[in-house]
């Protein structure tokens, strides 16, 4: 799989008020495969995180992948995240789903796959092994392709 597309307009922003939609829509984004992570520090001073995982769609039919389809996800100006990973874990499957958070006027991805059912505080939040904070959050659907 290819890494992640630079955004165009087929991209869309996603708004702490549309969260309950989108999660709706990819079914709570729960047993994801998270197939690439990447922090990217153009020439700004905050990075900007990009995932790649595959999950499936409720609203579109795909017979061929079954329902399958690859979402990226981008969250700008990051200042601050975490990705731990121990020797017996691994994020490669996100068995509860991942959590969106307003945090304020910014908004958090948890994509640690610890308890999606439950909105944690900023202090649990930094607890998490994999998480980050950012301004804005961008999404792409494309067809499905094992990564």
């Amino acid at each position: 799989m290819s890494a992640n597309p630079e955004p165009d307009e087929t991209w869309e922003v996603l708004s702490p008020e549309q969260f309950n939609g989108f999660l709706h829509r990819f079914m709570g984004l729960t047993d994801s495969l998270l197939w690439e992570v990447q922090l990217r520090w153009p020439d700004s001073s905050t990075p900007t995180l990009f995932l790649t995982l595959s999950n499936r769609e409720r609203e579109a039919p795909h017979e061929q992948s079954d329902g399958w389809v690859n979402l990226d996800l981008q969250l700008t100006e990051v200042d601050e995240f975490a990705i731990r990973q121990g020797a017996r874990t691994t994020r490669v499957v996100i068995s509860d789903g991942l959590r969106l958070i307003p945090v304020g006027d910014r908004i958090a991805i948890d994509f640690s796959g610890n308890g999606a059912n439950e909105t944690p505080s900023v202090e649990e939040l930094r607890e998490s092994e994999a998480y980050a904070i950012g301004r804005l959050l961008r999404f792409a659907v494309r067809p499905y392709q094992r990564g």
